[in-house]
């Protein structure tokens, strides 16, 4: 470790304590306070050794882009994923880059590769969730002629010497996010005549596994819908052979029973998601429910615990629902849901499929059909 006999001032302050700082954790400090020249400077003092490691390479890549020079982080990103093929974080900060000039298609390739070059990390599925969420609004804007798209907000990786990994900030640029598969998060959209994508991702830090863990997200209800009303009956089936009871519709239409239990399945859902309420959101789906893309259900429900007690306050409200019978005692439900919450809010289309597992109607299957705003 470099040391110098005595303390040196750097803006008329006297800092003895960095200079004693092990150089990375130094280029660290000077990138937080936004001095890129320093940075480069001090990564340029490096021995040719470590000016290569993977924490130095994503190190330099970040201070050449705050330096604006973006053309050269992009290079010294791809060397570092040439030299270290396995390791994620070349992958994630070169699509962060490029989202940022709007090349969301390379970005999300780049994604895909991260993917596939070690464990499956859940930043990483978010930030292609949150891509291909952009991409598929930009085709709606287009369509509709809006002005300006939505920010996106990804987080990136980064790599310390001792091999382990959390999630940092973006320099000020945004606060970390967590995302998974329904609602994304972002500002409201305002129109314009030409899409405009800006999107601030958040690295990926490699830290000692003595870290501190990030402190609880604090969790501000705003009033919500009504409690859910009690559970639908259980299903039972006529000793005559008559047709089941509420739980079992039939083919051709759905009783008046049936459908009120449907309407208050439906209902606690939105109420459980409005207050926030992860267990009994998460009871209304059935066991086996995943949102698809290789995602399991029991990442989902991680995915799905993070991102409802993210924003301050969720509102859910559900119109227009329709109700027709899928078969196999499955109904479909299509329905306008108005997401409303501290830090986004949309109007989209949804369509559902549930079903009775245990006298409950639970939803087997969810999809936004159309974004409306």
């Amino acid at each position: 470790m470099r040391t110098w006999s005595k303390p040196v001032l750097l803006g008329g302050l006297l800092i003895a304590s960095l200079a004693a700082a092990e150089p990375i954790d130094t280029v660290r400090a000077q990138l937080s306070d936004g001095d890129y020249s320093a940075a480069l400077a001090t990564l340029g003092a490096l021995p040719a050794a470590r000016q290569n490691s993977v924490a130095a390479m994503l190190l330099h890549a970040e201070a050449l882009a705050g330096a604006g020079e973006r053309a050269a982080a992009e290079a010294r990103l791809r060397q570092l994923i040439s030299d270290h093929p396995e390791r994620p974080e070349g992958y994630n900060n070169l699509a962060s880059l490029l989202v940022g000039q709007g090349r969301l298609e390379e970005a999300r390739s780049l994604l895909e590769q991260a993917l596939r070059s070690n464990e499956p990390y859940a930043t990483v599925y978010d930030n292609l969730l949150r891509i291909n969420e952009q991409i598929a609004r930009r085709s709606y804007a287009r369509a509709l002629v809006l002005k300006q798209e939505k920010p996106l907000q990804l987080q990136a990786l980064t790599y310390t010497e001792q091999g382990d990994t959390q999630v940092s900030g973006t320099g000020g640029q945004a606060e970390p996010v967590v995302t998974a598969a329904i609602e994304a998060e972002a500002a409201p959209r305002a129109p314009s005549t030409t899409p405009d994508v800006s999107l601030p991702l958040e690295n990926l830090v490699y830290e000692p596994p003595a870290a501190a863990a990030a402190p609880p997200v604090a969790v501000a209800v705003e009033p919500a819908l009504p409690p859910p009303p009690p559970a639908a009956p259980p299903e039972t089936a006529a000793s005559d052979g008559a047709a089941a009871t509420v739980a079992s519709p039939a083919e051709s239409a759905l009783s008046e029973e049936a459908e009120a239990a449907l309407h208050q399945a439906l209902t606690g859902w939105a109420a459980a998601w409005s207050a926030q309420d992860v267990e009994r959101y998460l009871a209304s789906y059935s066991d086996g429910y995943s949102p698809g893309n290789g995602v399991s259900h029991a990442r989902w429900r991680k995915q799905r615990r993070a991102r409802l007690t993210r924003p301050e306050w969720i509102r859910v409200a559900l119109e227009d629902i329709e109700l027709q019978p899928a078969g196999e005692g499955a109904v479909l439900v299509t329905c306008i849901q108005r997401y409303t919450a501290s830090n986004y809010r949309d109007v989209s289309r949804k369509q559902l499929i549930l079903r009775i597992h245990s006298g409950q109607w639970l939803i087997h299957s969810e999809q936004t059909l159309e974004m409306l705003s």
